[in-house]
C-alpha cells in the first residue's frame, strides 16, 4: 500500500513539475507573417519544423515538402523553458506562443519576422532520436575496447560548455 501511495505521489508529482505543456507534439511552418498580419508562404523546398517532448526537450529540423518528413542530418535538440503561464516557450534565441491553435515563434531580432506553424496530426515527421544503426556502430566489441576511441563514437551533450583551462 505504501509503494503504490509512493508510485502515485511520483507520478503527480512529474506531472506538476513537468507541467502539461500544450506544446507537446509536432509543428511544420506555415509561413510568415508581414507588417499587415497577412501570412507570407516559406520561399524554397524546405520549412522548419518543431517537435517539443515535455517537460523541457525541442527538436528542431528542416521539413521536406517533396517527403513530407524533416530531415535527419538537420535536426537539433534544445532545451525549453515554459512561461507567462505556460502560454510562451523560449529555447535559444527563440520564443514562441500560442494563438488560436497555431504556434507562432520568432527570434527577437530588429527586422525578423514571425513565422506561423500548424500543428502535425497523424504520423511523425521527425526521425526517431535513437537508431539501432547509431546503437551497433557506437557498440565496442572485445578487439577494440582496449583502444581509444574513434570521433564517431564519441558524444557530446547539446548543453555542453567548451573546456576551460584556468579553472
Amino acid at each position: 500500500m505504501q509503494r503504490l501511495f509512493f508510485s502515485l505521489a511520483l507520478c503527480a508529482f512529474t506531472m506538476l513539475a513537468g507541467g502539461c505543456s500544450q506544446f507537446a507534439g509536432q509543428w511544420v511552418e506555415e509561413g510568415t507573417l508581414g507588417p499587415n498580419g497577412e501570412l507570407r508562404p516559406p520561399e524554397g523546398a524546405r520549412r522548419m519544423a518543431l517537435e517539443f517532448h515535455p517537460p523541457g526537450l525541442v527538436r528542431v529540423g528542416q521539413y521536406i515538402d517533396r517527403s513530407g518528413v524533416v530531415d535527419a542530418e538537420s535536426v537539433q535538440s534544445d532545451q525549453y523553458t515554459l512561461f507567462d503561464g505556460n502560454r510562451s516557450a523560449q529555447f535559444g534565441a527563440i520564443i514562441a506562443r500560442l494563438e488560436g491553435g497555431r504556434l507562432i515563434a520568432h527570434s527577437g531580432g530588429v527586422g525578423e519576422p514571425e513565422r506561423r506553424y500548424v500543428r502535425v496530426h497523424g504520423r511523425s515527421v521527425f526521425p526517431p532520436r535513437v537508431t539501432l544503426e547509431a546503437l551497433a556502430l557506437n557498440t565496442p566489441d572485445a578487439s577494440t575496447s582496449q583502444q581509444s576511441p574513434q570521433p564517431e563514437e564519441i558524444f557530446v551533450s547539446a548543453s555542453a560548455q567548451p573546456f576551460d583551462d584556468d579553472r
